[in-house]
């Protein structure tokens, strides 16, 4: 969970909760670097090779892993979102400029969720404009005003993959689910 000061960690089968501290896990070189303890978090991500990763407020994103020793940080913005592409690769979203590196279109630049699903798609939530799919480099927007691709709200809070496949979609009216 994020919280005010940095992160928690939760063990699922105690339920015990633990602060970590940044420090501890060799982040002197990211303070340094950023001018910033990282303590506004707003998005935590693993990725496929166990890496953790934090997106923050104005000082980009970091990522930890056992092997690594220590946050490395890439200053890229307000990082709001993260998600793998195909290829492994980190794509990030940020609070006001949509997707680092895509020009496409998009429903909204101030991106609050991202996800992938199996049949190649990428996912892209926003906070007032609902959603944009983009598969094979076409962007449909899904809204409360389409008629084609409607959806029941368009402030999108977060997304994830159950085992199954399923996309979920948090919004402030309720939870969606996608089956590609």
């Amino acid at each position: 969970p994020i919280c005010r000061h940095g992160l928690q960690k939760i063990n699922v089968n105690t339920h015990a909760m633990q602060a970590i501290d940044m420090k501890t896990m060799g982040n002197m070189e990211m303070k340094q670097s950023t001018g910033n303890n990282m303590s506004n978090i707003q998005y935590v991500y693993i990725d496929n090779s166990d890496l953790l990763w934090v997106g923050t407020t104005k000082s980009g994103a970091a990522y930890w892993g056992e092997d690594i020793y220590r946050f490395t940080s890439k200053t890229i913005g307000d990082i709001t979102a993260m998600v793998e592409d195909s290829a492994g690769h980190v794509v990030y979203g940020t609070s006001d400029s949509g997707i680092l590196g895509y020009e496409g279109p998009l429903a909204s630049l101030s991106v609050t969720a991202l996800a992938r699903t199996s049949d190649g798609s990428l996912w892209v939530g926003s906070q007032n404009n609902g959603l944009t799919r983009i598969k094979d480099g076409v962007a449909t927007f899904y809204s409360t005003s389409s008629t084609d691709h409607r959806i029941e709200n368009n402030h999108i809070n977060a997304m994830c993959n159950d085992k199954n496949g399923i996309l979920w979609i948090a919004t402030e009216g309720g939870l969606l689910n996608y089956n590609p």
